[in-house]
Formats: structure tokens, C-alpha cells, sequence
């Protein structure tokens, strides 16, 4: 996710305190340049969504795959 900054936009990962964000409070209406006054983070797990192939071109359902898990495992046949 891109932020944007008076000069350029930015990840949003990037960012630290005192950093420069343009943003706005759509409650007050008040909108401006703002400084970043805390920075949080928290561990983002991955899901990738498979769905595999047979040689016959049959697909299997979409199944949830964590590459964190310790089972993680993707079995050839469908």
C-alpha cells in the first residue's frame, strides 16, 4: 500500500516517525500535512490460494496454503 507525501508517494512500510503523510479526517472535514506520530507492525501471514492441474487438464477446488505452516506441503496429484 502506497502513501502519499508532499513530494512523492511511498510503501507504506517505509514510513517512520516524523515522516511527512498528506491525509485527512473525513469526520472533521480537516484535511492537510500531517507528521506519522507512531509507527506499528504486526506479522503478516501469507495465504496463497492453489489450485492444481492433472496431465488431463483437470483442475482441483482452490485450496488455502500457508507457507508458514510446518506441514506445508503441495502434493502433485489432484
Amino acid at each position: 500500500m502506497d502513501v502519499l507525501t508532499p513530494t512523492v508517494k511511498v510503501a507504506i512500510e517505509t514510513l517512520r516517525d516524523g515522516d511527512l503523510v498528506i491525509g485527512g479526517n473525513e469526520e472533521t472535514g480537516i484535511s492537510g500535512v500531517f507528521p506519522v506520530t507512531a509507527v506499528m507492525s504486526r506479522q503478516a501471514l501469507d495465504t496463497l490460494w492453489l489450485a492444481l492441474e492433472n496431465e488431463a487438464g483437470e483442475s482441483s477446488r482452490k485450496r488455502p496454503f500457508s507457507p508458514y505452516s510446518s506441514t506445508a506441503t503441495v502434493h502433485q496429484s489432484c
